[in-house]
């Protein structure tokens, strides 16, 4: 019986169209209250009826391996993350979330499944939900709590911005929420300049709708 046996999943792999990809291990994700101070590894606080309406921002610390959100400038959530691995480092910079897909499959990363991408560069760098071992250990993107990842991705839209800093003591102190939402930002030229750790970036300016 089970020689039938192999001999039946062995034909079965001849007619797949692709190889198979072994499931991808996600960390769940646990929702807890909002007066925890660090979170642990899947851990993460949700309170978008803080500010039900208003642009959202999204700041991402490689350092803290922390990712927070606020929504016309109140922060609404909070959420541990992994961040790149040694040698795969996370970019450092202001960007804009220029696709959403809920079921993603990498093109890169030999079919890894990355449930609810939300990509900030062409180049393969995106929030996704994945596993949070506790350290930074991702090709480049940031990785989520699948639950979490699930409710980001039903407030955000294409053209939020994304900060990603290498240091992150508090959001007025990296860049000022405030400054995206403002009419004068709405009105702004060529050029968004941000200041991050002692680096002027430069890059297009950010479309507010």
């Amino acid at each position: 019986m089970k020689f039938l046996l192999s001999i039946a999943f062995a034909a079965g792999l001849l007619v797949l169209e692709r190889p198979i990809i072994f499931s991808e291990t996600f960390t769940e994700g646990a929702r807890v209250s909002p007066e925890t101070v660090t979170l642990k590894p899947g851990e993460y606080v949700w309170e978008p009826e803080r500010a039900p309406e208003g642009p959202l921002l999204i700041v991402a610390s490689v350092t803290e391996q922390v990712a927070y959100v606020y929504r016309n400038g109140i922060g609404i959530a909070r959420s541990s993350v992994s961040t790149g691995r040694l040698g795969h480092p996370t970019p450092i910079g202001v960007f804009t979330i220029l696709e959403k897909e809920v079921h993603h499959t990498s093109s890169i990363y030999k079919g890894a499944e990355m449930p609810y991408m939300e990509r900030v560069t062409w180049g393969g760098i995106a929030l996704h939900a994945g596993d949070l071992p506790g350290y930074p250990d991702s090709h480049g993107c940031v990785r989520l709590p699948l639950e979490f990842s699930k409710l980001l991705f039903g407030v955000t839209m294409k053209g939020a911005t994304v900060i990603i800093v290498d240091q992150h003591s508090a959001p007025a102190e990296t860049v000022h929420p405030g400054f995206f939402f403002t009419q004068r930002a709405r009105r702004a030229s060529q050029l968004l300049l941000a200041s991050l750790n002692g680096i002027l970036i430069n890059r297009p300016a950010v479309q507010c709708p």
